[in-house]
């Protein structure tokens, strides 16, 4: 009776091992299609996501370029410009530079932009921010003003998409 228990307990986990090859040959085989369907950027200047997504994706066969909300937070997690939302969209708008940047395009390439900020009377500034770095060829554009943002010292977060022309992508 043991033996026969014993054969039958070795079935079920050949069984289940049988079928986590199957599911782990599935995922193999879908990731790699996730792969071909994006290619994802975290450049340099930007922080590693501590979060699950990424800074720039750009969607194969790649035209549009997206950029992840980004803040006043440096590489360490420092908040740059404490209370001062000026130097707060400088930073953040930089490091949105970076990130078009790193997937071969510009700012002008931007055609689309969130803005999050804190109080609603931060936008004059941010807007003159704005224009300091997009001149005056604007992308489609949504500000608003959020109960709070990740942490309470940052002031504003803003997302990006860009539309790269295809000569200017860069491919690794």
């Amino acid at each position: 009776m043991l033996a026969k228990l014993s054969q039958l307990s070795l079935g079920v986990e050949g069984q289940i091992f049988a079928r986590a090859r199957i599911i782990r040959s599935a995922a193999s085989r879908y990731s790699k299609e996730l792969d071909m369907a994006k290619k994802t950027l975290n450049p340099d200047g930007m922080p590693i996501p501590r979060g699950s997504y990424s800074q720039v994706v750009i969607p194969k066969p790649g035209r549009l370029v997206f950029i992840a909300g980004n803040t006043a937070s440096d590489l360490e997690g420092k908040i740059v410009g404490l209370g001062d939302i000026r130097t707060q969209a400088r930073y953040t708008l930089e490091k949105i530079k970076r990130g078009v940047e790193a997937a071969g395009g510009t700012l002008q390439d931007i055609v689309s932009m969130t803005v999050f900020t804190t109080d609603a009377r931060y936008h004059p500034t941010v807007n003159e921010v704005r224009r300091e770095f997009l001149g005056a060829d604007f992308p489609t554009s949504t500000m608003v003003q959020v109960v709070a943002l990740a942490r309470p010292e940052l002031l504003i977060e803003i997302n990006a998409i860009a539309v790269v022309p295809e000569s200017a992508l860069k491919d690794d």
